[in-house]
């Protein structure tokens, strides 16, 4: 049985300037929602936090900085598998009182600075594959805003990685004459997805492109069980078969709307067995979109998925 015993998480708050960083953990209470996406074209992944009563040194230090690091993750101390969900930037942070509380609430994307940040200019000459604009593209990435940050913030930073995963290379395409890369990172993967009518996100500081249309086969991926004694909460929805469809490839996938007890590990294109005992619904789905929602003083922490059937034929 998937309990949620022993919750746990840590939200590190950095300046990116300075290096300094601050870690909230509990008993300090916290709420939060983070929304992502398989797509991340037209949805960027974001985050909202609610910090309880945090100092007013604390508080009044990262409202003043631009854009302040921002990692967190969370967990269970029972079976030990807390896992960083959330690296990025906060866009907003500000503080009030409620009900003799003072709460601090931040707003933060994805890698924010990393897919904002002007790149410099370069060419990847004509016949090569697109593979190396996206790796140009990330190498910079790689070195925006890392500035003299602390090691210990480093290491929580990581690098991003492109990583391809389908079996027909997303990137593969050669250039047919020199291709300019200039603007902001966002920019020219949106530019790639549009030209290419492929998809990309990043999550976690690893930048991902995959064809569109949900077809993935991968057999040494890890497939999560969610039933009625593996966290699943209430009864799964079927999705109509174009709700949320984003590309004619999809148009004639079966989704289901899932909610279940938070589980750290499962992200858009992870792989979800839905087993349920009071529907019909039985069956492997790709995750496509996701929230995680919480508050650690309140009630149980769940994970709400939109999912769409998995096709094998790639």
């Amino acid at each position: 049985m998937f309990l949620q015993r022993e919750r746990t998480y840590k939200l590190t708050i950095g300046d990116l300037a300075t290096g300094e960083a601050v870690e909230i953990l509990p008993p300090l209470n916290i709420r939060f929602d983070i929304e992502k996406n398989i797509d991340n074209t037209g949805n960027l992944n974001n985050a909202n936090f609610e910090v309880y009563n945090l100092s007013i040194n604390t508080r009044t230090k990262f409202e003043r900085i631009k854009y302040p690091y921002i990692r967190f993750e969370c967990g269970y101390k029972d079976i030990d598998n807390s896992a960083t969900i959330f690296i990025g930037n906060a866009t907003s942070i500000s503080s009030s009182e409620r009900g003799g509380d003072v709460i601090t609430k931040i707003q933060a994307g994805e890698a924010f600075i990393q897919l904002h940040s002007v790149l410099k200019p370069f060419t990847v000459p004509s016949g090569r594959p697109l593979a190396e604009v996206v790796q140009g593209v990330v190498n910079q990435m790689q070195n925006i805003a890392l500035g003299t940050i602390s090691t210990d913030m480093q290491g929580s930073l990581g690098k991003p990685l492109l990583l391809q995963n389908t079996k027909k290379q997303a990137l593969e395409e050669k250039t047919t004459s020199a291709y300019p890369v200039d603007g902001t990172p966002f920019q020219v993967f949106n530019q790639l997805a549009d030209e290419q009518n492929i998809q990309w996100r990043i999550d976690r500081n690893k930048v991902y492109f995959r064809n569109k249309g949900g077809a993935f086969s991968s057999p040494s991926q890890e497939v999560f069980l969610l039933s009625e004694d593996t966290g699943l909460i209430g009864l799964p929805a079927y999705i109509s078969k174009r709700s949320g469809v984003v590309d004619s490839n999809s148009a004639g996938m079966l989704g289901v709307s899932i909610t279940a007890l938070l589980n750290p590990n499962i992200f858009p294109e992870s792989l979800i067995a839905v087993k349920s005992k009071d529907t019909q619904i039985d069956g492997t789905y790709l995750v496509r979109r996701q929230k995680f929602k919480g508050e650690y003083a309140g009630n149980d922490w769940y994970i709400e998925m939109d999912a769409y059937e998995v096709k094998r034929d790639v």
